[in-house]
């Protein structure tokens, strides 16, 4: 195992001293990669950095430190590699150009273990109003507390990603900033805005650090460090810090967060503490415009439970999203329905609105500012977009009603489903009479014409705001094959005696040798033979009626046969 304990700290010679206003805010992060076959635990630390670009110090490499917690002093250093580099702009909300940074050291660490990583430079940037500057310009020691796994919970362990660490939110305007992203491992997330700090490393001593104090002279301390015309809000359950300000300013907040996974008896146990610095650029210059989010489209249907909405720009969704009526929806007959949540459909600029109101088709109207509550914003700040039209399409028709082999007999009824949202419904039929029906329901009697098929088909029409223009023709059909059709001109010569039968009856008419069935008033055939002589015996067959066919030419020829006992 490699003795290892990261402080990391930057060297560059000749200009440590000389340039002072560098640091802004960093932070770590770490991602577990694999186990080695000497069973220890193969992990990416990562720092991110962003500093002022008046220093032009920045090199591929930095140093640092970091200890196992039962690992004695001293701490040997270590070398970390960049892995993103470059100039960053806080567009579109700000101006301020900055440099951003990520180095990153692949360690081999030790299972089930809790190591503590630290990084101490020289100085902050003078800019950065709500810290005490007082006897100097203090310097920065970002600190984070890994465990690579623990019994009982799980056997590795990675963080959220804590990869941006510069913001920008225009003044008088509540900003949503997304402190980090979900755990990747599942974890729960706890949140505490806590004081910067200050600190060093001694390879014997060990580490050292103490609070940065906020510029109360000014107006800044723990309980407003933002000042006395500026807010924080920690919204857990969407893991943003809600920030505002009145003044143009460059601000300092350091957020600790704790990752809690559950044991086997089902105990919460620390995962990782981490402590984030969040450099706030508050900007006068961008100025969001009243409704900034805009939406593309939003697409439901009729009796779902949710709709869509996609975005041309992502929003930042709080736990307030649903306040004081933030979104209204709105049906076609203006009345208001209920919206009872809302979240990620995707990603950020995809939403998904609950709701089980969409009961009517038509245009619906989402209302997401409708009382000037901004609660749901972009990155900048810019509010959601102020009214959003979804059209629930009036369904197609559906025929309902038997299909497939039908007998002749009582007249079966068919409808249609949704025929309450057309004008009017007509209906054309093959083989069959129409006895009756409303608007959309009709009754059949199958068999008009001969065995065989039979056809009907229902055509219902929306027209347009009561004109004779047709908005909207929908059609649906069905089949069915007709049996059982006693054609009179062929079975009035077929006799079949005594009718009622208890246990056998005479046939006259027929053919010896012809096939016969015996059909029960369900349709379901439960007798087939050929006919011997002239006697068929039905003493099995309970009490009922029934139908015997008779097969003759490729037809079948039915009688009416009642059973009593």
């Amino acid at each position: 195992m490699k003795n290892a304990t990261l402080f990391i700290f930057f060297l560059f010679t000749g200009v440590l001293c000389a340039q002072y206003d560098v640091d802004l805010a960093g932070n770590f992060s770490y991602e577990y990669v694999s186990t080695n076959t000497d069973g220890t635990v193969k992990y990416n630390i990562k720092f991110h950095y962003a500093g002022d670009t008046s220093w032009t110090g920045m090199t591929t490499t930095t140093y640092g430190s970091y200890k196992k917690n039962s690992t004695p002093t001293p701490y040997p250093s270590l070398s970390m590699s960049t892995v993103q580099s470059g100039l960053m702009n806080s567009s579109p909300c700000g101006d301020h150009v900055f440099n951003k940074f990520t180095w990153q050291q692949t360690l081999d660490l030790d299972p089930y273990s809790q190591y503590e990583f630290v990084h101490n430079w020289c100085c902050r940037a003078p800019y950065i109003v709500n810290i005490d500057t007082n006897g100097g310009i203090p310097n920065q020691y970002a600190r984070m507390i890994m465990l690579t796994g623990r019994q009982g919970v799980r056997p590795n362990n990675s963080s959220p990603d804590y990869s941006n660490v510069y913001f920008s939110a225009p003044i008088n305007t509540e900003t949503p900033l997304e402190i980090c992203s979900a755990d990747p491992d599942g974890d729960s997330l706890s949140f505490v805005i806590i004081n910067s700090k200050r600190g060093s490393i001694h390879p014997v001593q060990g580490f050292t650090m103490n609070n940065i104090s906020y510029d109360t002279i000014s107006g800044y301390n723990s309980t407003q460090p933002l000042g006395p015309g500026g807010s924080v809000f920690i919204d857990p359950s969407s893991r943003m810090l809600l920030v505002k300000s009145d003044s143009s300013q460059f601000n300092l907040l350091t957020v600790r967060v704790i990752e809690w996974a559950k044991d086997t008896t089902n105990t919460y146990k620390i995962m990782g503490v981490n402590n984030k610095e969040m450099f706030i650029d508050f900007t006068g210059v961008y100025a969001p415009s009243l409704y900034g989010i805009n939406a593309n489209y939003a697409s439901s249907a009729l009796n779902s439970d949710s709709i869509y909405v996609n975005l041309k720009n992502d929003v930042h969704l709080t736990s307030r999203s649903l306040d004081s009526n933030i979104v209204t929806l709105v049906s076609p007959s203006a009345d208001t329905a209920l919206i009872s949540a809302m979240k990620y459909a995707g990603s950020k600029s995809e939403l998904f609105l609950r709701t089980d109101s969409l009961d009517v088709p038509g245009v619906w109207k989402i209302y997401f500012t409708k009382h000037g509550n901004f609660a749901n914003r972009g990155k900048c700040g810019e509010p959601l977009v102020d009214t959003v039209l979804v059209n629930i399409p009036i369904p197609g028709i559906q025929l309902i009603g038997d299909t497939g082999y039908v007998y002749v007999g009582p007249s079966r009824e068919y409808y249609v489903l949704n025929g309450q949202y057309y004008d009017s419904i007509s209906w054309i039929c093959t083989n069959g009479n129409l006895t009756g029906g409303h608007h959309d329901t009709v009754q059949v009697n199958w068999g008009a014409s001969s065995n065989g098929p039979g056809f009907l088909l229902a055509e219902a029409v929306k027209l347009k705001n009561g004109s004779n223009f047709i908005l909207l023709l929908s059609r649906d059909s069905l089949t069915v094959d007709v049996n059982g059709l006693s054609l009179k001109e062929r079975t009035r010569d077929i006799l079949i005696y005594p009718n009622p039968t208890s246990n056998e009856i005479g046939v006259t008419g027929v053919a010896s040798g012809t096939d016969y069935e015996v059909i029960n008033s369900d349709g379901t055939t439960v007798m087939r033979n050929r006919l011997e002589g002239s006697k068929i015996n039905v003493s099995e067959l309970p009490t009922g009626p029934y139908f015997l066919r008779f097969r003759n030419n490729g037809t079948w020829l039915s009688k009416e046969l009642i059973i009593t006992r």
